[in-house]
């Protein structure tokens, strides 16, 4: 009589040990890119050196409804974004301080000629010095330049 009260009862430990250890399982995914750039996931390891391994768990249910493969492409899209807007800002900044260096440059030529009566110039191959007329046009030029682009 024992016997067959655990024979009606095993199944149902049986059943209920797969339930529990459903949402336990960890999948494999893998994820590589290819010669043209593009980034690929599957669950099926390629003949590939540089592939990274991930484990995801299975069987949960989010509120998207979205699957492993979608969520990987999401957070990869996310990440993507982030390196744009990084390399975004870091171009505004190095166009900023090129814009900076260049404003300082015209400021002191302007000071220099402010400072200094006779300029010195090198032309085709020949240094000579620029007449009083063509530095006052130099220095209009430079002080146009400041006003239009280091305001």
């Amino acid at each position: 009589m024992k016997r067959t009260s655990f024979t009606k009862i095993a199944p149902f430990f049986f059943v209920t040990s797969l339930l529990f250890s459903a949402p336990n399982h960890a999948e494999n995914v893998y994820k590589w890119v290819d010669e043209e750039g593009r980034i690929h996931y599957s669950d099926i390891k390629p003949n590939k050196n540089n592939v990274e391994e991930f484990k995801v768990r299975g069987n949960k249910n989010t509120s998207k409804g979205e699957s492993v493969f979608e969520k990987t492409a999401d957070l990869d899209a996310r990440k993507q974004e982030e390196l744009e807007n990084k390399a975004e800002a870091l171009q505004a900044n190095t166009e900023r301080r090129q814009q900076d260096a260049r404003c300082q440059a015209i400021r002191d030529n302007l000071k220099k000629m402010n400072e200094n009566s006779r300029i010195k110039i090198m032309e085709n191959g020949e240094t000579r010095f620029l007449s009083p007329e063509e530095i006052d046009e130099r220095k209009n030029s430079y002080q146009e330049m400041l006003e239009s682009s280091c305001s």
